[in-house]
């Protein structure tokens, strides 16, 4: 951003550049000569973008399973790491291995209940219940389809934690259409 060297009173070079104190034209050399040189320097320093953007990493990951039969009771359903953008959200082998921090989750599936009654699904953190994304159905006939969804936040303090997709139900169930999405936040 400095102009060529020809600047002729009150200028200081830079490496045959230079900017004049008393001149604002460019002199052909294609950019304006700063008023003074010192401030020239000291603004080009201060509004050079930085080498690493301040760029949020997105945590995201997406779990599935299209089919679960014969899942007992207080049994996991085991999810599968379907898509993943960033490395805090990874799969534990049959739920999701999470690090400190706080985390959106949702989850659906649709149950099929093997007898009558109550039918509940839910999320436990380290084998303990999550209770506000425990759901249930009331089933009036055994081998009769229900839907299950939840969403919420979720904040870990320990590392490597376990969260894990549970049939939280009095009965073994089959489970379809399986989704739980968890994102970072914080």
């Amino acid at each position: 951003m400095f102009c060529y060297n020809h600047c002729a009173n009150n200028s200081t070079n830079f490496n045959n550049h230079c900017c004049s104190s008393w001149s604002r034209t460019n002199y052909g050399c294609g950019w304006y000569c700063f008023p003074n040189c010192c401030n020239a320097v000291n603004w080009i320093a201060n509004n050079l973008p930085s080498a690493t953007p301040n760029v949020t990493t997105q945590n995201i990951a997406y779990f599935t399973n299209p089919s679960a039969t014969g899942i007992a009771s207080n049994a996991v359903i085991p999810v599968n790491l379907s898509k993943q953008i960033g490395s805090a959200i990874t799969s534990s082998g049959t739920g999701v291995l999470l690090q400190p921090g706080t985390y959106k989750v949702s989850y659906s599936l649709t149950g099929t209940s093997q007898t009558t009654g109550t039918s509940t699904a839910g999320l436990q953190l380290n084998g303990n219940t999550l209770p506000q994304f425990s759901q249930s159905e009331q089933v009036s006939a055994a081998g009769d389809d229900y839907n299950l969804a939840a969403d919420g936040l979720v904040t870990v303090t320990d590392d490597n934690s376990i969260l894990n997709l549970v049939n939280l139900g009095a009965n073994s169930q089959d489970f379809s259409n399986v989704n739980l999405v968890v994102q970072k936040v914080a």
